[in-house]
């Protein structure tokens, strides 16, 4: 009766179609795009009645129905669809593919050696694949670019924002001035403070990459899964490899 054929060719495209919709709707909860969306797809629902019980007065939404919906959805949408995009390109199975933009890297890792030289102490979280935009809501949002000497200005004891952390997407400063849940695991030495006990956190929670910087001990760290691994200012070359590694490939 029905003549129904599937390949691999449609699973695919169905996959790829539900990655996008997953991705777009993850980028838009909790702001007002939701709304719009739902403003939209009311607008959707009326035009598709419309034409059903040929009403012409309101035909004229479902002409050309794929085209402007298509343009509709794109001009409501420019700045989440932008992020959706960048959210992609920091997906780990394209970065394995493209590798990944150092740019940002050497910045982080030269704002490290700043603040290292200077005893600052910082604590800067890199998200991955798990969102982070819960933390980033809880503390200041800045969307800049990121540079070396930003995250330096950020972190100096004159700032507002030195005592919580900085958090990075897409190599961007999303965030400054987060409070994070802090860890106590157990045999964690004393020497350890706050900034340490939330970078654990932080990486025990999502699969984010902490960098913090102990004023007192001059020294770097990467937590990462729960776990701490300590650099002294001569291995900063390998803290730099360590994000490379983890983020893409040169």
């Amino acid at each position: 009766m029905f003549d129904i054929s599937f390949g691999i060719k449609d699973l695919i495209d169905i996959l790829i179609v539900a990655f996008i919709v997953y991705e777009l709707l993850v980028m838009i909860k909790g702001t007002r795009a939701v709304q719009m969306l739902m403003g939209l797809l009311l607008l959707v629902v009326v035009s598709i009645f419309a034409e059903l019980l040929g009403l012409r007065a309101l035909g004229f939404l479902f002409d050309n129905f794929k085209t402007v919906w298509i343009i509709t959805f794109v001009i409501l949408f420019q700045p989440e669809l932008r992020q959706v995009l960048a959210h992609l390109g920091q997906n780990r199975f394209i970065r394995f593919f493209i590798g990944a933009e150092t740019s940002y890297v050497d910045e982080l890792v030269s704002a490290v050696e700043e603040c290292i030289k200077r005893r600052i102490g910082a604590l800067i979280v890199i998200e991955y694949s798990d969102g982070l935009r819960y933390y980033v809501e809880r503390g200041v949002k800045i969307g800049a670019q990121l540079t070396s000497e930003l995250l330096v200005t950020i972190f100096t004891d004159r700032s507002p924002l030195h005592d919580g952390a900085t958090i990075i997407q897409n190599g961007l400063v999303a965030s400054a001035g987060t409070m994070l849940p802090l860890a106590d695991p157990p045999g964690l030495s004393r020497t350890y403070g706050a900034r340490h006990r939330a970078a654990i956190g932080i990486s025990t929670e999502s699969d984010a990459v902490a960098v913090v910087v102990s004023e007192e001990r001059q020294v770097a760290s990467i937590a990462r899964n729960g776990k701490l691994t300590e650099f002294d200012p001569q291995r900063l070359g390998e803290l730099r490899a360590e994000l490379i590694k983890i983020f893409g490939h040169e």
